[in-house]
């Protein structure tokens, strides 16, 4: 994963919010043996060959593909409604894809490469030799519980490390499906599986990992950061944040859309990366909010029984969602709502019609959050 193998001094056990009782800061950290039994396991069975980075990579594709239907189920049961055929391009194919892909570039990703030296160090040579770090602590999202935590665990494992995995707590059916895909597939001192609530997820953020992987919202984020860095645990942050879409003055409106779409419409938008605001010259705006209405309702024409439509995942984000919307009305936007039924959306269901503001500010939230 990197060059050369990173040491942690010895295990700190800090929070990472700072109102915690002092009681809790003194407690052992319940994930810290199996941490040790990994380090442990990493050091006595030494660096893998491309042979068995290989054949554990098959392992877990072929576990993806058996678990794929309680994979579906648990991701439908979290989400309230998610289409099965989302779920089965996002969660399990586009892993086993990324399996493949990584299988069929290893051997030259861990080639040694030659290095320039100084003209000082001759008549030496240099090189850089990839070698793995250890134990990687790796912190899924719940957008897609699945594949937020194997994608990442496929780098691990291509480079040779050991791996704990915490999945979002936010999807907890999906994740004692990935806890169960895990323990009947590796030996847990190679890759092994927590789950739990908040808590749960501030004890994993604060172990002395080798290395430390998170995705999701930027506040948990600078908080992962900040745990780690009391062990010098070195972190890659996978955040959201704004997406623009730049359209310009010369190109289709109706073409951006037909290729802006597939971004925005898969999960509902609940993707990281997903087109959250459209960038292009002034006056179009009705135009794009015309084509836009016209491709959706397309697509969808019914809205509060579509089972193509994902739901929210949850009542907090649902009602965040409409509060974003509402905070824009308020401040003066324009808010078109694309309905082609007006359906009455039943009690319960997390299901917003896609929604276009126009004539928006920078103090709104919708542009900021």
């Amino acid at each position: 994963m990197e060059e050369g193998k990173m040491s942690n001094p010895d295990p700190v056990v800090t929070p990472i919010r700072p109102d915690r009782p002092s009681e809790e800061i003194d407690r052992v950290n319940p994930y810290l043996e199996l941490l040790e039994k990994q380090k442990q396991a990493f050091l006595d069975r030494g660096i893998s060959n491309l042979k068995q980075r290989k054949d554990a990579l098959t392992k877990l594709s072929k576990a993806l593909a058996k678990y794929s239907d309680d994979i579906i189920t648990a991701v439908q049961e979290d989400f309230g409604h998610r289409s099965p055929h989302e779920t089965i391009l996002t969660e399990v194919l586009a892993s086993q894809g990324e399996a493949a892909l990584t299988k069929a570039k290893l051997k030259g990703w861990m080639k040694p490469h030659r290095a320039p030296s100084s003209i000082s160090a001759l008549p030496a040579t240099g090189k850089i030799v990839y070698q793995p770090k250890g134990v990687i602590g790796i912190m899924g999202a719940w957008n897609y519980p699945a594949f937020l935590c194997f994608s990442p665990l496929i780098g691990v494992m291509a480079a040779g490390n050991h791996a704990m995995i915490k999945p979002p707590d936010v999807t907890p059916r999906t994740s004692e499906v990935i806890k169960d895909l895990i323990a009947s597939t590796f030996d847990e001192e190679y890759i092994a599986v927590v789950t739990g609530e908040v808590q749960a997820a501030v004890d994993f953020s604060e172990l002395p990992f080798d290395h430390l992987m998170y995705t999701g919202n930027t506040e948990i984020g600078r908080r992962v950061m900040m745990a780690a860095a009391k062990n010098l645990t070195p972190v890659t942050l996978e955040m959201g944040g704004k997406s623009p879409t730049i359209i310009s003055e010369d190109y289709s409106i109706k073409r951006a859309v037909a290729r802006i779409m597939m971004g925005k419409c898969v999960n509902s938008g609940q993707t990281c990366i997903a087109p959250d605001y459209i960038m292009l010259k002034e006056g179009k705006e009705d135009e794009f909010a015309q084509a836009w209405s016209d491709a959706v309702s397309k697509r969808y024409p019914t809205v509060a029984d579509n089972q193509d439509i994902t739901w929210i995942v949850n009542e907090r984000h649902y009602q965040r969602v409409l509060s974003l919307i509402e905070d824009a009305r308020e401040k003066g936007a324009t808010i078109h709502q694309i309905n082609p039924k007006n359906e009455e959306i039943p009690e319960g269901k997390r299901v917003i019609p896609h929604t276009v503001i126009t004539n928006t500010t920078e103090d709104m939230r919708c542009m900021q959050e």
